[in-house]
C-alpha cells in the first residue's frame, strides 16, 4: 500500500527584501516534503503534486484531476511560478556596463560583459579585477531606470545608486542597497524614511562625493541624479562631459550595448 504523503512545508511569512523572493538562508531552513512511497504494482505516486503540476489519483489514472480535489494545483503559497518571476530572478536587469580608468594621464573605457555583471556581486567582482593609477570606475545602467557608479581606489570603495526607488523592484538595486546598509547607518535611515513608489523625483543613495576629485562635486552629482536619475543614459552623458571623457565613455557604452544586444 502506498505511504501517506507528508504535508507540504509552508514557506515562512518573510519575503526577501521588498521583492517577495526567498534568500538562501530562508530556503536552507526549510525541511522539504518527503517524497511518499511509490506503489510498485502501478508505479503511481499518492495524492501529491508532480513535476508537471498534476496530481496522482493513486489508482493508475495519469489524468487524476477529475475526481474530488485531486485536480487542484499546488498550494498557492508554494507555487513555483511565484518564485520564477523575471523580476525576482533578476534576469536582464543590466542594460550595459563599462569600466573607466586612467593610465599615463589618458582616460580609457572598456565595455564589460553583461553576463558577468548581471548581479551586484558579479559587477563588484568584475570591476575589482581592473586596476589603474587612479583606481577604476565601474558604471552600470539598470533596467533603463537607474545608474550605478562604483569607484575602487587604494583607499577603498565608493558607491552610488542614482535612484533608491529601483530597490523596490530590481534585485540588483536591492542587493546593492542592502550592502550599503550594513556599513552606513545613513543609508539605513534613508531606506526607512523613503516612501517607495511615491517619490516625486529620483532619490540618490551612497557616496555623492565619489567623483569630486575628478571635477564633479557631490552637490552637482546630486542635482544630476535628481534631474536625470531615472534616465541613466542621459545621466551618464552628463557625467562624461563633466569629467571630460564624453567621447571615450560614449564609445565604450555603444560597444557594450552592441555586445549585449
Amino acid at each position: 500500500m502506498p505511504g501517506d504523503p507528508q504535508e507540504a512545508t509552508e514557506l515562512p511569512d518573510r519575503p526577501r527584501g521588498r521583492h517577495g523572493a526567498w534568500d538562501d538562508d530562508d530556503l536552507e531552513s526549510l525541511d522539504g516534503p518527503t517524497r511518499p512511497a511509490q506503489d510498485r504494482s502501478t508505479g503511481d505516486v499518492p495524492d501529491q503534486s508532480r513535476g508537471d503540476g498534476t496530481r496522482g489519483s493513486g489508482d493508475g489514472d495519469d489524468g487524476g484531476g477529475d475526481d474530488g480535489d485531486d485536480g487542484q494545483g499546488p498550494d498557492e503559497d508554494t507555487d513555483p511560478a511565484e518564485l520564477d518571476d523575471e523580476d525576482i530572478d533578476g534576469e536582464d536587469e543590466v542594460d550595459f556596463a563599462v569600466v573607466v580608468y586612467r593610465e599615463a594621464g589618458t582616460w580609457h573605457a572598456d565595455p564589460l560583459p553583461t553576463d558577468a555583471v548581471d548581479t551586484w556581486a558579479g559587477f563588484r567582482a568584475t570591476v575589482g579585477q581592473r586596476s589603474s593609477e587612479t583606481g577604476v570606475i565601474g558604471i552600470a545602467s539598470l533596467d533603463e531606470s537607474a545608474l550605478v557608479l562604483l569607484r575602487l581606489t587604494g583607499a577603498g570603495e565608493q558607491i552610488l545608486l542614482s535612484d533608491i526607488e529601483t530597490a523596490d523592484y530590481l534585485v540588483f538595486s536591492d542587493d546593492l542597497v542592502e550592502y550599503l546598509r550594513r556599513t552606513d547607518p545613513a543609508v539605513d535611515e534613508l531606506v526607512e524614511s523613503t516612501d517607495f513608489g511615491d517619490a516625486e523625483e529620483p532619490v540618490p543613495v551612497g557616496q555623492l562625493s565619489l567623483l569630486s576629485d575628478l571635477g564633479l562635486s557631490g552637490d552637482d552629482l546630486r542635482e544630476l541624479c535628481e534631474d536625470l536619475g531615472g534616465e541613466p543614459e542621459d545621466l551618464l552623458e552628463e557625467i562624461g562631459e563633466a569629467l571630460g571623457i564624453g567621447r571615450t565613455l560614449g564609445e565604450a557604452v555603444d560597444a557594450a550595448v552592441a555586445a549585449g544586444g
